[in-house]
């Protein structure tokens, strides 16, 4: 390539060959771009369900699980205006995590959510051999739809609430229960903080969270079991 040319074309390989300065400015510029998200990342509540023993089931019952849960969770958001195919999900194998359409008011859908979750499991459980036990999580924060799923730290701590001690023991105590749902401290504040109707606070205990190297707090929520108050 000639000293002061930038590019020059390879006719017998049909290639274009850059300067190495043009490749310099090219390749910062690329990376500036990889690292600047176009798209918003709006505020939007979500809540992940987690089938207890989920593993322990023969290969018949799981297939039957995942056919129940999406139904579930349909059945269950429609009693807050939307349906599971205007939302953004995903299966996560033992369980579903969703997240809600962000014009979605939270702080009247959370109490709606809970309360429906419950009855319609409840519900199902009545048509079926095997009963589902859940344990829930709700939280809420920046998310958008990412090629592996969903980006922000929204689903993460989804995932550490759900599979953390408290819920667990919640359903061990009592083989009655079937739901133990855990709120983040974050949307506690926004809904029950802001005493909107439909979740007095006493019905939800403050719980300590450890999963690995993370330590958090959160708030159990006990409104849906008579024998705990």
């Amino acid at each position: 390539m000639p000293r002061y040319s930038l590019a020059k074309i390879d006719h017998a390989r049909n290639t274009l060959q850059l300067h190495r300065l043009v490749q310099f400015f090219l390749r910062d510029q690329l990376d500036k771009t990889m690292w600047q998200d176009p798209r918003p990342r709006p505020f939007r509540m979500g809540f992940v369900w987690d089938v207890v023993g989920y593993g322990a089931r023969t290969a018949r019952d799981k297939k039957r699980v995942q056919q129940r849960l999406p139904a579930l969770a349909n059945v269950t958001l429609n009693d807050l205006g939307v349906t599971l195919a205007s939302t953004d999900w995903q299966g996560t194998g033992d369980g579903i995590l969703v997240f809600l359409p962000e014009d979605l008011d939270f702080q009247r859908s959370l109490p709606q959510l809970l309360r429906s979750t419950v009855t319609h499991l409840a519900a199902d459980n009545d048509e079926f051999r095997d009963q589902v036990q859940l344990r829930v999580a709700v939280d809420i924060g920046p998310v958008s739809v990412a090629q592996l799923g969903f980006d922000g730290a929204v689903a993460t701590n989804l995932g550490r609430l759900v599979n953390s001690a408290p819920p667990r023991k919640w359903l061990a105590d009592s083989l009655a229960r079937q739901v133990a749902v855990v709120v983040s401290d974050r949307l506690h504040s926004f809904v029950v903080g802001e005493d909107m109707p439909g979740l007095p606070p006493e019905h939800f205990t403050h719980i300590d969270i450890r999963v690995k190297e993370v330590t958090t707090t959160a708030w159990l929520w006990t409104g849906h079991d008579p024998t705990h108050h």
